[in-house]
């Protein structure tokens, strides 16, 4: 089987049964280090619901991006212009960073838009920046999309488990591989990351394990420190950033009250 990022020929690494009932491989490449799924025809069935009843961190996880994030697009200099979060689901983020004061809409065509859905837009024009987070593990062609965002942006936001998070190497046990609900299909490594970033010409900033910034822009080297910090030092980033940042929600609510 050959990789779906750089068609080098992969190598089997293990099986696993998929939704309880799909006996699966998963083919690692050793030569961009990415991880992927050989069967994909069930994933008709594991779309029945874009978001699985078993996702019960997604609260958490856009709390923990909004936290990392935020400072990150303060202190980059990227406090005006729109930003959109590509495969936004429910527009929790989106409304999270609007709350911040950052012009952020949301695109998914599977989800329904609950919390900014006056502030939904689809992938046109250009952006400061795009976010796709807990998107690229379920995309059957990565890097086809990620040269579609860079068409409308200079910078890409990934959130996605790297392969580096996972306790002790132990793929075949990893709950990020979501099994019950079989809409992971692919997963990447820090490897995969630079081969992304040398691929297409970009600069490549991340907290090796969760969140990776591409850009076309150069940061400082603080930018990659500022993304692993610990809990209590991002904490305060971001009331720092809160208090510099003017929130949208009044001018949101006046928006949506007077349209």
């Amino acid at each position: 089987m050959n990789c779906r990022i750089c068609k080098t020929e992969c190598v089997k690494e293990f099986s696993a049964k998929l939704m309880k009932k799909y006996q699966v491989n998963y083919y690692f490449c050793p030569h961009c280090g990415y991880l992927q799924l050989d069967e994909l025809s069930h994933l008709s069935e594991a779309y029945n619901n874009s978001i699985t009843s078993s996702d019960v961190g997604l609260l958490a996880r856009n709390n923990r991006y909004t936290e990392q994030l935020a400072p990150f697009f303060y202190f980059a200099g990227f406090r005006m212009g729109r930003f959109l979060d590509y495969g936004g689901g429910y527009g929790v983020f989106s409304r999270l960073m609007r709350d911040i004061g950052f012009d952020f809409y949301s695109y998914d065509p599977y989800t329904k838009n609950l919390f900014s859905q006056d502030f939904s837009n689809d992938l046109s024009g250009k952006f400061k920046a795009i976010t796709a987070l807990e998107v690229f593990e379920h995309l059957t062609e990565p890097l086809t999309t990620l040269t579609q965002l860079f068409e409308h942006t200079d910078t890409v936001i990934l959130g996605t488990n790297l392969l580096e998070s996972c306790p002790d190497k132990n793929y075949k046990n990893w709950s990020y591989l979501g099994l019950e609900h079989g809409q992971h299909i692919g997963f990447f490594s820090l490897k995969t990351m630079h081969f992304l970033a040398n691929k297409l010409k970009l600069n490549c900033y991340t907290d090796k394990k969760y969140l990776t910034v591409l850009s076309k822009n150069k940061f400082s080297p603080m930018i990659s420190v500022m993304l692993s910090l610990r809990h209590r030092y991002s904490l305060f980033l971001l009331e720092y950033t809160k208090c510099r940042m003017t929130s949208k929600i009044s001018s949101d609510f006046d928006r949506i009250r007077y349209k």
